[in-house]
């Protein structure tokens, strides 16, 4: 009768003083026939071998299994227990004596032979074989190789990409479980060559190949880590395989990538480490529009105030500013923009420039402007509007100190209309498009005042070739109960309302909030919507990280979404559920997001 073998969870324990005995356990899933399809778990011999002479391990052979200075240490026949799956686990019951040739640190091998048994420990030439030696510390139980004498267990574990218990990628690719050789086909006992690394990241993902020679039989194994991080593995690939796409990577981070070639007895790791960037679309253009009200007596509904914060490494980024009204009545035949447009330009507090002529020199008003030419160009170049020369409209352009935050204030000399304000990243490389930087930016933040049958919104356009994470939060409440504001003007119950513009299917609205912790978007990938973040705790923990006091957030809106490059208005309406509430002012913030 067979019998369920033992099984423990015990950690290698010494005893103190001499024991002359050793005790191990094996827990190994899933190791398969020579197909690599088939399981071996019900039949078979599994020997441990112990390299004693540190000379390297002698292959089975002459009627053998060890020879030279190997010595077999303990052996299981797989018929003498009764495992229904290919995850086994073994014991030394009652231990094994310490041989008199074995020392600490002595390497450990298992071979694995499907054919033979207890009664037929003798291979022949055409006997088939598996074999298994962590020179390396792969595996992820204890060190392969040989412990103290007097240890009470020694806990050798071999998990295969095809396992299910405890990791998930296994701890070696699956055909290193693979029974792939026999007496008279026997593996390499040297360590494979160092495998050459290529990695490209593009379109969202990092596509990493190699060229690989010597023994490989064992696959590979693909690691990889940030500057600050330890190296961790991302994927096992089987032998004979020389690619693998790693498409679990955040926009705009630095990784690097190593191979490790696993062989028969050892594996190598490639040479040096390939490190990449990983690509990032970014806001090419934000833009905020609101009715500003000069017959209020109240001085924030006269402004718009659209803020932007900036990051990167190189020390200036060129921005263009524009402040929109009479562009639009003259364009669009219609008379709901203001005439004019004063545009000013504030950093850190302080204000630097104004403009309410893009004709006129901003750096020296009252004169005109010598580069209108150059504006011309850069508007055309970054896809905004060109203004008419007689037009009241405004511009400023200016070089920004990275990691700086900007404010631009919008209004108009007595007279109530729609404004807008467009940041636009002016970097380009003549006609054609932005030269995309680590320079960006990074985050729009619009003040402004939702009149009755008003608009007020915010605007992003993203560019560049893979999706990009989105914040945005409409603050109402909030601007009362955790910036102070005046609390007889905020919108007390804002709805978001998100519009892909220009798309594939034209205009189309993607997703409506009202509440921001009542999350019940779905995903619309035809139109841009690539994802929507149902999950609270993530969405606490990225408002919490932009310094949002959600413990305030009562009836503000929020959204956290993935979205193709494109165009999208983020709307704001004074409404819950259709039901009008009061009017009153109210905060956008956009922000590119790049927080797990």
């Amino acid at each position: 009768m067979k019998k369920l073998a033992a099984f423990t969870i015990a950690a290698g324990l010494a005893v103190s003083g001499a024991s002359a005995k050793v005790s191990f356990s094996l827990d190994i899933e899933a190791l398969a026939q020579s197909d690599g399809v088939n399981s071996i778990s019900d039949s078979g011999l599994i020997v441990l071998v112990v390299d004693t002479g540190d000379d390297g391990f002698q292959l089975p052979g002459g009627g053998s299994i060890a020879s030279g200075n190997d010595e077999v240490v303990t052996y299981w026949d797989l018929d003498d227990y009764d495992f229904a799956s290919p995850d086994i686990t073994l014991l030394t019951e009652g231990g094994v004596s310490y041989g008199s040739n074995w020392s600490e640190d002595d390497k450990l091998a298992l071979f694995w032979f499907p054919t033979l048994s207890s009664s037929n420990m003798s291979p022949a030439a055409d006997t088939a074989y598996g074999v298994f030696a962590d020179a390396i510390g792969l595996a992820s139980g204890d060190e392969w190789v040989m412990p103290a004498d007097g240890t009470l267990l020694h806990s050798l574990k071999l998990f295969t990409a095809a396992a299910t218990k405890l990791v998930s990628l296994g701890d070696v690719p699956s055909s290193a479980g693979k029974t792939a050789f026999a007496v008279n086909n026997p593996p390499s006992t040297t360590a494979p060559a160092a495998p050459s690394l290529g990695v490209v990241n593009a379109g969202g993902k990092s596509t990493l190949t190699w060229t690989a020679s010597g023994d490989t039989a064992g696959g590979f194994i693909v690691q990889r880590k940030t500057p600050s991080g330890d190296w961790e593995s991302i994927g096992v690939v089987d032998g004979g395989d020389n690619s693998f796409e790693d498409t679990n990577v955040m926009p705009g981070r630095e990784y690097e990538y190593r191979l490790f070639s696993v062989g028969s007895f050892a594996a190598t790791l490639s040479n040096l480490p390939s490190a990449i960037t990983s690509e990032r679309s970014y806001f090419a253009n934000i833009s905020s529009r609101a009715y500003v009200d000069q017959d209020s007596a109240l001085a924030p509904f006269k402004l718009l105030n659209v803020g932007a914060r900036l990051a990167g490494n190189d020390p200036l980024k060129k921005l263009m500013a524009l402040g929109f009204g009479p562009y639009h009545n003259e364009n669009n035949n219609i008379s709901t923009w203001t005439d004019e447009v004063l545009l000013e330009y504030y950093l850190g507090g302080s204000e630097v420039a104004t403009n309410d002529d893009w004709m006129e020199d901003f750096t020296n008003p009252g004169n005109p402007n010598p580069d209108t030419d150059d504006i011309k160009l850069t508007m055309a170049n970054v896809g905004s509007p060109v203004f008419f020369d007689d037009s009241k409209d405004a511009v400023i352009l200016e070089d920004v100190a990275t990691n700086a935050s900007v404010l631009f204030r919008a209004t108009s000399s007595g007279v109530s209309g729609n404004i807008a304000v467009g940041l636009f990243d002016a970097e380009f490389d003549g006609p054609g498009g932005p030269i995309i930087h680590d320079n960006r930016i990074v985050n729009l933040s619009s003040r402004g005042y939702l009149a009755d049958g008003g608009i007020f919104n915010g605007g992003i356009i993203i560019k560049g070739n893979v999706p990009k994470e989105v914040l945005a939060v409409i603050q109402g409440p909030y601007v009362r109960d955790a910036l102070n504001g005046n609390p007889d003007i905020v919108l007390e119950n804002p709805r978001l309302e998100v519009t892909r513009l220009q798309g594939p299917n034209g205009n189309q609205l993607i997703i409506t909030n009202n509440d921001w912790d009542d999350q019940d978007g779905v995903a619309d990938p035809s139109n841009g919507l690539l994802a929507v973040e149902t999950n609270m705790e993530r969405l606490t923990r990225v408002l919490e990280a932009r310094n949002f006091q959600t413990e305030h957030m009562s009836l503000d809106a929020a959204v956290l979404l993935t979205l193709d490059p494109g165009r999208y208005i983020f709307r704001v309406y004074a409404e819950d559920d259709g039901v009008s509430s009061p009017d009153g002012s109210a905060v956008i913030a956009l922000w590119e997001n790049e927080i797990d």
